[in-house]
């Protein structure tokens, strides 16, 4: 993308009044991958998968998640982190809800992309493929200063202080460059503990926040605790929490990756560390 040259390489060749230009033979390679996968049908689908479930509420479910596609333009979204998955080993969508109008009390589900597949970090302790296990998630981008004044009027323009040396300017992680000031958004799990109770007949019900003469009127044959947990989001700049604690619908953080290959660097020791490969 324009960018391969070595930062000292550019300006030696610039002050000499040399060209640089970039060729980018990897698109070629990234589209061969890509291309099959866009024509084949990567809807989500709802399937039964016992026999006691009755086959008309997977064909309920499964039209929902039609709608969710449908309106999310999700051949975009599933295209998009294609493009990232084989180009640089990594891409990210987020599930997100939101009033249907205006002047709607109701919601629907949307399913977008994260156009920066390198502005998301998460929790090196995750250990599942799709990092549903992380407790915590963040999404960085830099914001004009306008918009940042315009949305957070009261917010400190000042921000965190910037550690690197003077002599390090083109890493691109700033947190204010005068114009513009990152602003992150920030996922994280709290634990909490619910009760589950067995119902006569082997149902289960969550009864964590019944009343307890409701609770009374159960026919419960046993109960035990759950550990589980509830995802808070916040928006944050250098300086300051801008936005939450805001509760996020569900127990999973809602960002999802597509990986490429994935090499450990350090020998297996932990997953602290890994290589994502395209």
């Amino acid at each position: 993308a324009n960018a391969h040259w070595p930062a000292a390489a550019r300006r030696e060749r610039e002050a000499a009044g040399r060209p640089v230009l970039t060729f980018n033979r990897t698109n070629t390679f990234v589209n061969q991958v890509v291309n099959p996968i866009r024509q084949a049908d990567k809807a989500i689908k709802a399937r039964i998968d016992d026999d006691e479930t009755d086959p008309t509420l997977a064909k309920v479910v499964d039209g929902l998640l039609r709608k969710i596609q449908r309106q999310s333009m999700s051949e975009a979204v599933y295209g998009h982190i294609l493009d990232c998955q084989a180009g640089c080993g990594i891409g990210w969508l987020r599930i997100c809800n939101d009033y249907r109008t205006d002047t709607s009390f109701d919601q629907d589900i949307f399913i977008e992309k994260v156009d920066n597949p390198l502005s998301v970090g998460w929790d090196p302790a995750s250990r599942d493929p799709v990092r549903s296990d992380a407790m915590w998630k963040f999404v960085t981008e830099m914001m004009p200063l306008g918009t940042f004044r315009a949305r957070w009027p009261d917010a400190a323009e000042e921000s965190a202080d910037d550690p690197r040396p003077a002599d390090v300017s083109d890493t691109g992680l700033s947190w204010n460059t005068g114009n513009d000031i990152r602003v992150v958004e920030y996922y994280k799990k709290v634990q909490t503990t619910r009760t589950i109770a067995r119902l006569a007949g082997g149902k289960s019900k969550d009864i964590t926040d019944l009343p307890s003469e409701v609770v009374a009127g159960l026919p419960i044959e046993t109960t035990r605790k759950v550990k589980t947990h509830r995802v808070e989001k916040y928006m944050v700049s250098g300086a300051e929490v801008l936005e939450g604690p805001s509760e996020v619908p569900g127990s999973y953080i809602p960002l999802v990756p597509a990986l490429g290959g994935e090499v450990a660097l350090d020998n297996g020791a932990s997953r602290s560390c890994v290589l994502c490969l395209a």
